[in-house]
């Protein structure tokens, strides 16, 4: 999902705290912003938002499966404990 990425990439988080972060997704048209029933933004985000007129429902959160690679060279894998699977190697 593209909010792992930008957690790792732009917000420098490790590979496992951009896979478990809190994820949420904003839908224009109907206009609603939706939550992750499992792992919930914090309420009083939530409230801040409902604040600003975001009508907020739950959803089940899709999992992902991440890989990078480190400045030596290693690979690194992380799962999406959601799933309640783990990253295996070869």
């Amino acid at each position: 999902m593209e909010q792992v990425v930008m957690n790792y990439f732009w917000f420098n988080q490790t590979l496992t705290k951009a896979v478990e972060e809190p994820r949420f997704h904003h839908q224009l048209l109907p206009n609603f912003l939706r939550i992750e029933r499992v792992r919930p933004i914090s309420l009083a985000v939530q409230e801040g938002l409902k604040e600003l007129g975001h009508n907020i429902t739950e959803f089940s959160s899709a999992v992902v499966q991440a890989a990078a690679t480190s400045p030596d060279g290693k690979l690194y894998g992380k799962a999406d404990p959601r799933k309640g699977s783990w990253a295996a190697g070869f």
